[in-house]
């Protein structure tokens, strides 16, 4: 019987897909092959977008992610540029490139590009203390919706490096699965806990 190898890609008991990181090549026979691509919705669409084929070995390669560098610098610079009204940007996936997203001035119009089955990254602008002393914190948010599957789940910590090549400064990293963690109050008392001086108006 015919033997396979399979890098980097793995299903589990309850049918999510995973990365074998570090973990080298393990043996599959073509009917365990076929059975777990028809268990598994992910690996059936990965099999036939991404298999490779060498002599009778199948092996199974994650599409490497890039990042659209400049395109994602002037956007994110944007944020940074206090002669700009734009308070946030999202970063998406193009197929297999992170490119800017949406871009806009309301931080609720942020929160509507966040999806239950995509993965999003975000930079934000917000502005802390009174009209007398204003200042701007900022935060990288990766978001992560419920219905994401585990093959995405498991590139976004390593994807969220190439985010981090472009988004160098920021006060807080917020990492959220639930609409209840991108709220604006959560963000802004997260931000004020980061550090620095709470130039907010204070009562007596």
């Amino acid at each position: 019987m015919e033997h396979y190898s399979a890098e980097c890609i793995i299903c589990l008991t309850d049918g999510t897909c995973m990365p074998l990181l570090g973990l080298g090549t393990w043996k599959i026979t073509e009917e365990t092959l076929q059975r777990k691509a028809q268990q598994c919705p992910n690996c059936e669409v990965f099999l036939s977008s991404h298999v490779l084929v060498y002599g009778v070995n199948l092996y199974w390669k994650m599409t490497q992610t890039q990042i659209n560098k400049e395109a994602c610098r002037e956007a994110y610079n944007l944020v940074r540029d206090d002669n700009t009204e734009i308070n946030w940007v999202s970063f998406k996936y193009d197929g297999p490139m992170i490119v800017p997203g949406e871009q806009g001035t309301d931080y609720e119009e942020f929160k509507q590009q966040c999806a239950d089955d995509k993965p999003l990254f975000g930079f934000v602008r917000i502005t802390m203390g009174d009209a007398m002393t204003k200042r701007s914190k900022f935060a990288l948010i990766t978001w992560i919706g419920e219905n994401v599957n585990g093959l995405q789940r498991a590139k976004i910590s390593t994807d969220k490096t190439l985010v981090k090549e472009i988004v160098q400064n920021f006060a807080k990293e917020f990492m959220c699965s639930d609409k209840r963690e991108l709220e604006e109050a959560y963000i802004r008392d997260e931000l004020k806990k980061a550090g620095g001086a709470n130039y907010d108006a204070q009562t007596e």
